[in-house]
């Protein structure tokens, strides 16, 4: 049971509560930090899977063409056929063997260091952007590379036309037809898709416009006739 001069004392005042204010308040570096190690390591994991399926449809084309050449039936046909497996198997153990940029960036960033807090973040910051630069020239490098890639296969469709007749022929026609349009299609997806990393950076800077949103309420007991004393809370959260 509370004392009735406590209840009395309650009863009179007049409790006057304040709108709450928002304001925007900065990241903080340990958010930062966070949030640029989350990136990073998953930008690593993307561009280290995306080149090792690369390489191997690198390496699914050069086993395609090798076994037209064991089927070729002209020699211009089977040397056309193994030069072309011999590239697309090399390209290909290349790109499987060989990391990216974006990736040693990556890389660097996620292993442990000694340096501060500050610097970290400010190497993070500058390696989001070089992997982001270096992921969109690779991106259109691509885009220019397919393009090309399904023109000499369009042209090569064409090639020979005195051996029309020959079924054979009429197959690796077709084929090339449907390559040159794949390749095509690709070119045109690549140069019109950012690649992750590019919205990464841009989700990233994104995130560091949005400042989180905190809120100050005050609290006041106002004085009454009967009870002339006033107290103020202020809470932040």
């Amino acid at each position: 049971m509370l004392p009735r001069g406590l209840l009395k004392f309650v009863a009179s005042c007049l409790l006057v509560t304040h709108a709450g204010t928002a304001f925007g308040i900065d990241r903080t570096p340990s958010e930062k930090l966070e949030r640029l190690n989350g990136d990073m390591k998953s930008l690593h994991e993307h561009e280290r899977d995306s080149r090792w399926i690369g390489a191997g449809f690198l390496g699914a084309f050069g086993l395609v063409y090798g076994a037209s050449a064991i089927g070729a039936k002209h020699k211009s046909d089977r040397n056309s056929d193994l030069w072309m497996s011999a590239g697309f198997l090399g390209i290909g153990s290349l790109v499987y063997f060989l990391p990216t940029r974006s990736e040693r960036l990556t890389e660097e960033f996620i292993t442990p260091s000694s340096e501060s807090e500050s610097a970290r973040i400010e190497r993070g910051e500058r390696y989001l952007g070089e992997v982001r630069d270096s992921s969109r020239t690779d991106r259109l490098i691509a885009g220019t590379v397919l393009g090309l890639t399904g023109v000499l296969y369009l042209a090569q469709a064409n090639s020979n036309e005195d051996r029309t007749t020959e079924l054979s022929f009429n197959i690796s026609n077709g084929l090339h037809l449907l390559m040159g349009l794949a390749f095509g299609i690709g070119s045109i997806t690549t140069f019109l898709l950012p690649t992750e990393a590019e919205e990464t950076y841009d989700r990233y800077h994104d995130w560091m416009k949005q400042k989180p949103v905190a809120y100050d309420w005050n609290l006041r007991f106002a004085p009454t006739p009967q009870t002339p004393i006033a107290a103020n809370f202020n809470l932040s959260f």
